[in-house]
């Protein structure tokens, strides 16, 4: 065996002492071995190999630590991506700068292989040494953290959380927040991965890692949110499923909407979107929108609707309209019936028992909560019915009805139903103009489907 396989032997090996005698029988032994035609010098083999101390001595004679080899990777990324600290310590000793952002042939740094892997000790190692590192994107513009979740690695993402917290906690939120070249944040990444602890730390909940909140409606480059991930599902299996049904509650419960939901708010400049806004003032903006229009709890209601079964929608629709039937015959058929007309004066239909002003109000009022509260849900478990718009103007025209009938019987004057059976039929008349435009976008989809068929069969024949 000739010097340089006796070099590459040792350092395979880790023998010192055979290092040792191949420098006494040729002092240029090390330069020598990085012009054989081999792939790897004999720092490469004793960095993958694991041989602390010949790396050391290696290194105290020629630093050959930035050098790559055929692959595009040198000794401190093979070091990083196996977890070898104390190797990748001796390293940072040289020229830590150089040495945390060296990119390999593919764009990767020591600290994008030590994420990959999950080697924990090294990543504290180079963060510790040089901080700004963690900046450093990959060729595809993943950052640490987008590297840690791809690749399913926690524990990395665990300790890159708690160590860039110290440094700089600002900034550690905007890099949470970042996407990728495909849009996608860290949050979409661990939604569309079914990584429930990652998810439940972006989202604040974890009290282990007590950060603030990621931004959980920003959108990627295909318009989807993080709760939009849901539509495209993974294997399927019983675990998973439930893991998958966990993490969707919790995205819901910290305010997650799918994109269809989110609301644009408008602005004197139409270019200036909602997600443009600073995070601090969406979050602002978010709550007051929330706690004035209960927009969130609508679109909440809307999807516990649409994940809901069937067979528990039917249910739910029966119960809807038996209530508004009993509701609607209360009024019809007032406790004590009506006022009989005295001296020949009629009453107008007033109930008996509205001469107790604060009884008849009493009564009215939760007749009213538990009419509209049924005529809520029936709107609602309306969406996935086929003529939903007849429907509609049928449940709004016969609420009209009630309200009216509300005024009438009790002791109000006339000019209070005619304003109620105005506004009511304000409503049902917007009802009905919008199902004769849809009805009319049907008739053109019909007659172009005809016209069609139509030319087909022409030439056909």
């Amino acid at each position: 065996m000739d010097r340089i396989g006796r070099l590459f032997k040792a350092a395979q090996m880790g023998d010192t002492d055979d290092l040792h005698s191949l420098i006494d029988e040729d002092e240029l032994i090390l330069s020598r071995s990085s012009l054989s035609d081999t792939a790897d010098t004999a720092l490469h083999i004793a960095t993958l190999a694991g041989k602390l101390i010949f790396v050391e001595e290696v290194m105290a004679r020629k630093s050959e630590a930035e050098r790559p080899n055929a692959d595009g990777f040198s000794p401190i990324h093979m070091a990083s991506a196996n977890g070898y600290a104390e190797i990748v310590r001796v390293f940072l000793s040289s020229d830590k700068q150089k040495m945390c952002h060296l990119r390999s042939g593919d764009g990767r740094t020591a600290l994008h292989f030590a994420v990959i892997t999950g080697s924990v000790d090294v990543i504290s190692e180079l963060i510790a040494a040089v901080p700004d590192c963690k900046n450093d994107l990959t060729a595809e513009g993943d950052s640490v953290f987008h590297l840690a979740v791809k690749n399913c690695q926690f524990e990395a993402f665990r300790r890159l959380v708690l160590m860039l917290k110290e440094i700089n906690q600002q900034e550690m939120n905007e890099m949470l927040n970042a996407q990728d070249c495909n849009g996608n944040t860290i949050l979409h990444l661990a939604t569309s991965k079914k990584q429930h602890r990652i998810v439940k730390v972006l989202l604040g909940t974890d009290d282990a890692i007590a950060i603030d909140k990621v931004d959980v409606n920003l959108k990627n480059k295909n318009n989807l949110t993080a709760l939009d991930m849901f539509d495209f599902p993974e294997k399927s299996t019983s675990e998973a499923d439930a893991n998958w049904k966990s993490i969707r509650r919790m995205l819901q419960d910290a305010g997650a909407l799918q994109s269809q939901d989110i609301v644009i708010l408008q602005h004197e400049n139409p270019s200036v979107c909602f997600n443009c806004l600073p995070q601090k003032l969406r979050k602002y903006l978010s709550e007051q929108v929330s706690s004035f229009l209960t927009c969130e709890l609508w679109l909440k209601l809307k999807r516990e609707v649409k994940n809901s079964p069937s067979e528990m929608r039917s249910a739910v629709m029966v119960v809807a309209v038996l209530i508004a039937t009993v509701t609607f015959q209360a009024v019809l058929s007032p406790p004590g019936g009506f006022q009989q007309p005295n001296d020949g004066q009629h009453s107008n239909g007033m109930a008996a028992i509205s001469s107790d002003v604060v009884i008849f109000t009493a009564l009215m009022l939760l007749n009213l909560v538990g009419f509209f509260s049924s005529i809520v849900m029936i709107l609602m478990l309306l969406s996935g019915f086929p003529l939903k718009l007849l429907l509609r103007i049928a449940v709004l025209a016969t609420t009209g009805s009630f309200l009216i009938t509300i005024f009438y019987i009790g002791p109000t004057k006339l000019i209070v139903p005619f304003t109620v059976a105005m506004i009511m039929a304000a409503i049902v008349l917007l009802q009905v103009l919008l199902f004769i435009v849809w009805l009319g976008r049907r008739f053109v989809n019909f007659g172009s489907c005809c016209g069609a068929s139509i030319i087909e069969n022409n030439d056909g024949v």
